[in-house]
């Protein structure tokens, strides 16, 4: 009994960031669990650009290599800022460099003069830190201003919506550079 049997493995590729906090939320979290041993300070945003090594491991964009790699930005229906994961690190390095006064966010409603990046990880980690929480993300464009607005009294169950440029449009957008070195 059991011939011809042979044991696979396989991974997932998901489809979107709402495939990965919100269905897929249970694996995202173990390996979000996994990752915090290697990375304590995984989502715990500073402004503070003193030391840059370890800003750069506090910042949207690390996180995001580290999450979102398994995202298939190409075969996810747009409106990502980018259409490939390259181009989605260069946009979340855009949002983090960006002044606050270049955005509206709102939590709740309610206006604030925290960053987009904040407020988008501060969300990510609430939702991570509890075992039964979830994100739903809404992407749209906007050649205005950046809007970010977050939901959280709907907690566990948190909504990032973003009103954002395309990545294209976003300073820089056009070249193949590393923007690690930003400001």
């Amino acid at each position: 009994m059991g011939n011809g049997f042979t044991r696979k493995e396989a991974t997932t590729v998901l489809g979107s960031l709402n495939d990965m906090f919100d269905g897929g939320m249970p694996a995202t979290r173990a390996k979000y669990t996994h990752l915090k041993y290697v990375y304590p300070e995984l989502l715990q945003y500073t402004a503070d650009t003193s030391d840059r090594h370890v800003w750069r491991k506090r910042t949207l964009r690390f996180a995001a290599m580290l999450l979102t790699s398994e995202i298939d930005f190409r075969a996810s229906a747009h409106p990502y800022p980018g259409k490939n994961f390259k181009r989605w690190l260069r946009w979340l390095t855009w949002l983090q460099v960006m002044p606050p006064a270049s955005a509206r966010v709102k939590i709740d409603g309610v206006p604030t003069n925290d960053s987009p990046a904040q407020v988008i990880m501060e969300t990510l980690k609430l939702a991570l830190d509890h075992p039964n929480g979830t994100v739903v993300f809404d992407w749209n464009e906007d050649p205005g201003v950046m809007k970010v607005d977050i939901k959280r009294a709907t907690a566990p169950k948190y909504e990032v919506s973003v009103f954002s440029k395309k990545e294209h449009d976003v300073p820089g957008g056009h070249h193949d550079n590393d923007e690690d070195d930003l400001p």
